[in-house]
């Protein structure tokens, strides 16, 4: 039985989910960081777990895993200030590097 939907339809449909996916990610990962530095700067753990976690989740379904587990550390060892904060500036660069690298796979 022959499918449906054509084999160029289901890769159109694939491209299509993968660029809502980028899409989302660049919209949402930027605002996810600042809520996170807040969190830290204001030295609420309990946001700062929610807003690690949440990072994590993000930073898993793209791909970036170094980012996640370094987001993952941070959610479960609740590492002291000055670790927390030599980790968040990694976070961030971490964070930077994700989008330009997605900015680079889109131009291609």
């Amino acid at each position: 039985m022959k499918s449906p939907v054509s084999a160029s339809t289901s890769s159109d449909i694939f491209s299509e989910q993968h660029a809502e996916i980028i899409n989302l990610y660049k919209e949402h990962i930027p605002v996810y960081l600042s809520d996170l530095l807040y969190a830290v700067k204001e030295e609420n753990q309990e946001q700062i777990i929610h807003h690690s976690h949440k990072m994590c989740s993000a930073m898993k379904t793209i791909g970036f895993t170094e980012a996640a587990e370094l987001l993952e550390h941070i959610e479960r060892k609740k590492p002291a200030r000055q670790e927390l904060d030599k980790m968040v500036g990694e976070l961030e660069q971490l964070v930077n590097d994700s989008l330009k690298k997605l900015d680079e796979i889109r131009q291609d």
